[in-house]
């Protein structure tokens, strides 16, 4: 912990020494895959979301193929050559202005098994309104998840819906206690955090908030929801 600047830096300690490419020619390369698995969920949901996407896929693997492997090693060399990153908290004004910013995104049948993937971030930051219809963010990441959805959906409007359902679920949990939820707007997909927890090929606003604790935001319509007039 920095104490001069109140920044708080949170890294994996140890366990990425554990991390060692799966030998695809062993005999007991699905042991090896598993066990491979478990150590990078462990840095993966402490302090590299960047990570989930990628391992909530590899869990989907219960009889990992080569494919499986290869993808599953790739992503391991990612983490044994980034073993110093992880999150970063800086200081947020609670009192006039901290929102808790909920990021959601849905990825329509793009699992092997044609499931949808969906994924959401929670942030609590300070926001600072542009001229060009954009805002900037400064804060901290409070909570992450890249899941598979378990219903079948048959639209991308509707892995879309399931996406949002699941990221306001836990804001709804959080935001009882804080009541710092205001407003629904829709935004740039190139500005989407949570776009790193549903593809493998992912925008890199979520890598931008992570390095600098600052993202800028392009809004391109708001939810209107209707008022209740006083009786």
């Amino acid at each position: 912990m920095d104490t001069d600047k109140a920044i708080l830096n949170l890294r994996q300690k140890g366990q990425g020494g554990k991390i060692k490419l799966v030998d695809i020619k062993a005999s007991d390369c699905a042991q090896q895959y598993t066990e491979q698995r478990a150590c990078r969920a462990y840095i993966a949901s402490t302090c590299q979301p960047e990570a989930s996407f990628d391992l909530s896929i590899a869990a989907q693997a219960q009889q990992p193929s080569n494919e499986d492997i290869n993808a599953l090693n790739k992503h391991l060399r990612w983490q044994m050559e980034n073993l110093d990153r992880g999150l970063c908290y800086v200081p947020v004004n609670l009192v006039d202005d901290a929102k808790l910013m909920i990021f959601v995104d849905g990825s329509f049948a793009n699992n092997s098994n044609h499931s949808s993937q969906l994924g959401f971030i929670l942030m609590l930051v300070n926001e600072s309104t542009n001229a060009d219809s954009t805002f900037t963010i400064r804060g901290n990441v409070i909570h992450y998840s890249s899941t598979k959805c378990k219903r079948v959906t048959q639209s991308v409007l509707a892995s879309e819906i399931y996406g949002m359902v699941k990221g306001f679920d836990i804001g709804i949990a959080i935001a009882t206690t804080l009541r710092i939820i205001t407003e629904i707007c829709w935004i740039n997909g190139n500005n989407n955090p949570a776009d790193a927890f549903t593809k493998a090929s992912p925008n890199r606003a979520l890598e931008r908030f992570i390095d600098s604790n600052e993202l800028t935001v392009q809004i391109e319509g708001w939810v209107q929801r209707p008022t209740i007039s006083s009786q």
